[in-house]
């Protein structure tokens, strides 16, 4: 008998390490099989496997039978070996069937369109793939009356090939980062990571089952008590569990508003980079445009030495003046490259690919006014929003921290196998197994500790209400700061083009004639030609300024406001531009919610 239990199990090990090599084998196969026909051959090999197993345990049962014969009185050999196979027929063949019919249609339940497992799966198959592993969505809290939509996710392989690999816009680089940024991608797995969770805090721990052999018997009028075995369920207070996955709910729907106000900031910093690169271009363009002009004022230098009307001190200071300005693009250059390699960051590709400067931008102050965009942040960002979220997800943590002094029943049953081994009395059934079933109480007496989690959880609940406080001031400071930030540079960039450069431009084209005509000094001259350049590099970083100041505004307010232009009563004059207008997208970038959550 024991040599026909080693056969068997050396059997099953067989047949167990079979399907791999037979899915080795099918992957070989050349034409490729379908999936109707892998499933047939998959599912014959899980029906030898499953009658090695039940071959197996049919041999194990009939070797404890005759080991029990060998022990046993004579007189119950019969009785006791009918009571062991009866046991065998009734429990564990009916179990072994439904596993055989359960395992033999597994994989075949659902029809699937016919793939060559020789070639590997198309693009197409692995999005499907990556979408069908997403779990289902949460649906809204019967209580509350947050409003959530669905968190849409694009992978980067539906992405066009352009925006991951060429020079793109400004919506392109935008909606490059809203998919591909890692920094959202992460966010954006800890918040279904945190759905998930919703999905089981709330339900039953899983129930336990425990055996214990007795090396000893113990010894009983009915017979030797040689093993028991228990089954026990643990049933938690259930409203506390109800609060419990009530307070996931909200923390996974906290998560999904931080998220979104994460994805703001990210198209902020791309809009803000956008815009320091065209700065960037701009000043490298006049530098260009200056050194052509003091090559020209350098050529008048020269004649005037040839002439002998100056020295040729002049064109030392020239040429030292050029030499700075080639200086400048260097150090501009640089500031170009990683500008440029910082957008790729956020964007999620490769660094060394190259961007086109924005070769149009048109810059406008809004009409707007600070009690307006204050409303608007209060009422669509989603850091606040996620803070009032935490507010609720705090409150039901009071609830769990109070239900925490009701008592949790654990219950149990139990089986006692006995032996026969006793003479035949009337009073006594001999041989006849026991069982029971039983309850087991927690009591909740300590109820200081209870009173400190419950204190704990209140003073948790009312520093919510504190985050959320100090973030509306924050971002109602921040937001005046900006607007001011805008007026300012608003301002400026007016004042530049309007009045101080051309002042400037006309005084050095005066001194120009006049130091060719030899009434002037060439130093009046450079003096003039500095002054000039600094003024229309400040005149493109006051654009700049103003550009990055409405980006940051409209990254506060949470939403994509309208950009009317101040009226010219309010004003007096008209914004200040650049001589390109603006790339914006086509759609705006609503900040997302998340999905809805029951």
């Amino acid at each position: 008998m024991n040599v026909n239990v080693i056969v068997k199990v050396n059997h099953l090990f067989a047949l167990a390490s079979y399907p791999n090599a037979t899915f080795k084998n099918i992957r070989r196969t050349t034409p490729p099989l379908t999936d109707s026909k892998i499933c047939k051959r998959y599912s014959s090999i899980c029906k030898q496997l499953v009658r090695g197993i039940a071959d197996l345990v049919a041999t194990i049962f009939l070797a404890m039978a005759t080991w029990k014969l060998a022990m046993n009185n004579k007189k119950r050999i019969h009785a006791r070996t009918v009571r062991i196979l009866g046991f065998v027929a009734e429990r564990i063949w009916p179990v072994t069937l439904l596993s055989l019919v359960g395992l033999s249609l597994a994989g075949c339940a659902s029809p699937r369109q016919p793939t060559s497992l020789a070639c590997g799966p198309s693009k197409s198959s692995v999005v499907s793939s990556r979408a069908e592993r997403i779990p289902p969505e949460v649906t809204r809290v019967a209580h509350t009356a947050v409003e959530e939509s669905r968190v849409e996710v694009v992978h980067p392989e539906q992405l066009p090939s352009q925006i991951m690999h060429r020079q793109t816009s400004l919506d392109e680089l935008t909606l490059a980062a809203e998919v591909s940024n890692p920094f959202l991608r992460r966010l954006f797995q800890d918040y279904q990571a945190a759905r998930a969770k919703a999905q089981y805090i709330g339900k039953l721990p899983d129930p336990t089952i425990g055996t214990n052999v007795f090396g000893h018997p113990i010894e009983t009028a009915a017979g030797a008590q040689r093993a028991n075995l228990t089954a026990a369920q643990m049933l938690p207070w259930l409203p506390r569990l109800n609060a419990q996955a009530q307070q996931a709910y909200f923390e996974a729907a906290a998560i999904g508003q931080q998220l979104a106000s994460e994805r703001l900031k990210v198209f902020a910093r791309v809009r803000i980079l956008w815009y320091q690169l065209y700065v960037i271009e701009k000043h490298i363009e006049i530098n260009t445009a200056n050194q052509r002009l003091l090559q020209s004022l350098i050529d008048v230098a020269n004649a005037r030495v040839a002439t002998g009307n100056t020295s040729q001190g002049d064109v030392l200071i020239g040429t030292l003046e050029f030499s700075r300005l080639e200086e400048s693009l260097v150090e501009l250059r640089q500031q170009r490259s990683s500008t440029t390699s910082e957008i790729n960051r956020q964007v999620g590709r490769s660094a060394e690919i190259q961007i086109a400067s924005p070769e149009q931008l048109h810059v406008v102050l809004p009409a707007w006014h600070h009690s307006m965009l204050r409303d608007a942040a209060w009422a669509n960002q989603p850091e606040i929003e996620s803070a009032r979220i935490r507010t609720q997800a705090s409150r039901w943590g009071i609830e769990v921290a109070r239900l925490r002094r009701r008592p949790d029943v654990s219950l149990n049953a139990n089986w006692f196998a006995i032996d026969d081994n006793r003479p035949l009395v009337p009073l006594v059934d001999v041989g006849q197994d026991a069982w029971s079933v039983g309850a087991t109480l927690s009591v909740p007496i300590y109820h200081k500790k209870n009173n400190a989690i419950e204190r704990e959880a209140r003073w948790q609940h009312a520093a919510s209400h504190s985050t959320v406080e100090e973030i509306m001031q924050r971002y109602d400071s921040a937001i005046l700061d900006l607007w001011e930030q805008a007026r300012a540079a608003d301002k400026t960039a007016r004042l530049y083009q309007d009045t101080i450069i051309p002042e400037a431009e006309r005084a050095l084209n005066a001194d120009q004639q006049s130091y060719a005509n030899g009434e002037v000094e060439f130093d009046r001259v450079i003096g003039d030609f500095r002054n000039l350049l600094t003024l229309e590099l400040a005149h493109y970083r006051s654009i700049g300024q103003l550009a990055t100041a409405i980006a940051r505004i409209k990254q506060a307010t949470g939403t994509e406001l309208a950009e009317q232009p101040v009226p010219p009563n309010e004003t007096s004059q008209q914004s200040a531009t650049a001589e390109f207008p603006e790339s914006r997208p086509s759609h705006p970038h609503r900040p997302p919610e998340p999905a809805e959550i029951d």
